[in-house]
C-alpha cells in the first residue's frame, strides 16, 4: 500500500515539475517576443528622433527660413524705404 502511494506521489510530482517547466518556457517565449517588440520600437523611435533633429537643424538655417517665408507665407523682402520711423512725444 505504501508502495502504491509512493508511486502515485512520484508520478504526480513529476507531472507537476513538467507543468512548471512548460510554464517557464512559455513565460520565456512571451518575454522574448515582448523584448523583440520593444527593441523594434526603440529603433523606430531613434530613427524618428534623428529625422526630427535633422528637421530642426534645417529649420534653423536662415536661407530656409527666408525661402519658407516667401513661398508659404507669401511674404516679400522688406526694403529700407518701406520702414517708417515712429517717434514718441
Amino acid at each position: 500500500m505504501k508502495k502504491l502511494y509512493f508511486i502515485v506521489f512520484f508520478i504526480s510530482f513529476h507531472i507537476l515539475l513538467i507543468g512548471i517547466k512548460i510554464n517557464k518556457q512559455s513565460q520565456f517565449i512571451k518575454i522574448s517576443y515582448e523584448r523583440q517588440r520593444l527593441e523594434q520600437k526603440k529603433i523606430e523611435l531613434l530613427q524618428q528622433k534623428q529625422a526630427l533633429t535633422n528637421d530642426l537643424y534645417a529649420f534653423q538655417n536662415p536661407a530656409l527660413i527666408k525661402q519658407f517665408a516667401q513661398d508659404v507665407l507669401n511674404m516679400e523682402p522688406l526694403n529700407l524705404k518701406q520702414v517708417k520711423r515712429i517717434t514718441t512725444s
